[in-house]
């Protein structure tokens, strides 16, 4: 892959936040416009798949000169420094809030 594709996919990737609180990770990614029910969360081993729908706004009757908006499914991956259990995945908190999901997992005891 070229250096240009590259930057351009972390361009265009969503911007994401990793913290650890010691007992809990807490990822916060950008999602502006998106509802909570247009968001997958997939747990492959420590890594977070994190898919969101971007849908376009409503067709409007004029006609676009040029678009820079990005629609469709968003994907982020994120790989944890340690695993989390499986079942923390359907229970772990997450919310949108102004714009931004906030996901967290609590650590899998070692």
């Amino acid at each position: 892959m070229d250096m240009r594709r590259i930057l351009q996919k972390r361009i265009n990737s969503p911007k994401v936040d990793l913290l650890d609180n010691n007992t809990q990770y807490t990822i916060r990614m950008e999602v502006p416009g998106t509802m909570p029910e247009d968001i997958s969360i997939e747990l492959n081993d420590n890594q977070i798949v994190l898919i969101h729908l971007k849908k376009p706004a409503p067709e409007l009757s004029e006609i676009a000169i040029y678009r820079e908006c990005r629609y469709g499914n968003i994907t982020r991956r994120v790989k944890l420094p340690n695993k989390v259990h499986p079942l923390n995945i359907n229970n772990g908190t997450f919310t949108v809030d102004n714009g931004m999901l906030n996901v967290s997992f609590v650590k899998m005891e070692t």
